[in-house]
């Protein structure tokens, strides 16, 4: 490393700082926690609001945001329809046509619409169910309590043998079917609707994807909710949060704080220009000592957060430990912008005048 002025090296000055912060340890302390304090409040807000946006993400999910339904005057290609659970990129794929009404034997005085169902339509409807096998009637939950029915229970419709039933909660994403009785069919025919939730990431091209696939069927392909249905949208969460930009009054703040210490070593800097150190080699010593203050701080202050998150939330997601180090990396990169320029140019004058103050 080549010398500045009057034989002074990079490495030279690099000591020179960190011995300043080191030996100051009290003033080095208290600057560094005044820091983290600011770093820390930061990091926490951002991983509360991220706390917000994936909550209400997945009771968007959970009521269908990731689903696409495609119905037309005609209906819809049952077996097309059925191989559609099949691709990539789709978690569940099915349909179904309504086959009249049925009544119960215990019930002989309320009648329940039939369904048939193919695919995986009743996961699509409720995701925590297991696809359905056998042939066994599928129950909505509506049905199902004003019928007395649980998994395992058998059901007889008048002029059939009893059967065993299963219990399907479709509420969330097709409220009509909770009073519905679903019986598994073959995927031939048509459907009347087909109802397909893709991966995540996957369905803004899926339901462009879908409407060419189903184009000879002259159908339509629909949202199953659309975010403005469902109320607040996460991402106008995520982009209207209060402290967005709070990294930059912080970053400033740290900066004035970093300015604020050097004015009151300003007898120090006149010693390192009477031994030939220039200005560019004090902004240097000046961004190490700060470098090395706002690095503890970004350290304390994080882990804090992180800590005091984890106790009142549970342990943070990589995607929201991503968005809070962010914002706070931003703040630390204008506080080291900030502090050494602001305390370079404290230190500015003659250094007979600037030892006048010691």
């Amino acid at each position: 490393m080549g010398a500045l002025v009057g034989g002074w090296r990079v490495r030279n000055l690099v000591r020179e700082a960190l011995a300043n912060t080191t030996s100051a340890l009290a003033r080095s302390t208290l600057l560094a926690l005044a820091i983290a304090a600011m770093i820390g409040t930061l990091f926490w807000a951002e991983l509360m609001i991220s706390r917000d946006v994936k909550a209400e993400l997945r009771r968007f999910d959970a009521a269908g945001g990731r689903v696409a339904v495609v119905d037309g005057a005609n209906g819809v290609d049952a077996s097309a329809c059925d191989q559609l659970r099949w691709r990539n990129g789709i978690v569940a794929a099915g349909g179904y046509r309504v086959a009249g009404q049925v009544v119960a034997s215990t019930s002989p005085r309320v009648t329940f619409a039939l369904w048939e169902v193919i695919g995986d339509v009743t996961r699509v409807w409720d995701p925590n169910r297991a696809r359905s096998k056998g042939p066994g009637y599928l129950v909505g939950t509506a049905a199902a309590r004003e019928l007395g029915l649980r998994d395992g229970s058998l059901l007889q419709l008048l002029g059939q043998e009893a059967v065993p039933v299963g219990t399907v909660d479709p509420s969330p994403r097709n409220e009509a079917a909770a009073r519905v009785v679903m019986s598994p069919a073959a995927p031939r025919g048509r459907v009347a609707q087909c109802w397909v939730e893709f991966e995540p990431g996957r369905y803004e091209a899926g339901l462009a994807w879908l409407a060419a696939y189903f184009a000879a069927d002259d159908s339509e392909v629909r949202r199953a909710v659309d975010r403005g249905m469902f109320g607040v949208d996460p991402d106008v969460i995520l982009n209207t949060r209060p402290q967005r930009w709070a990294w930059v009054p912080i970053g400033i703040a740290a900066g004035a704080f970093i300015t604020l210490a050097a004015i009151f070593r300003r007898p120090e800097a006149a010693l390192y220009k009477a031994f030939g150190v220039t200005r560019t080699g004090i902004l240097v010593m000046h961004h190490v000592e700060a470098s090395a203050i706002v690095v503890a701080s970004l350290a304390i202050g994080t882990i804090w957060a992180v800590v005091a998150y984890s106790l009142a939330s549970g342990v943070p997601d990589i995607d929201q430990l991503a968005l809070a180090s962010r914002s706070v990396l931003l703040a630390a990169a204008l506080a080291l912008v900030v502090g050494p320029v602001g305390a370079m140019l404290a230190g500015r004058g003659a250094p007979a005048d600037l030892l006048k103050e010691r």
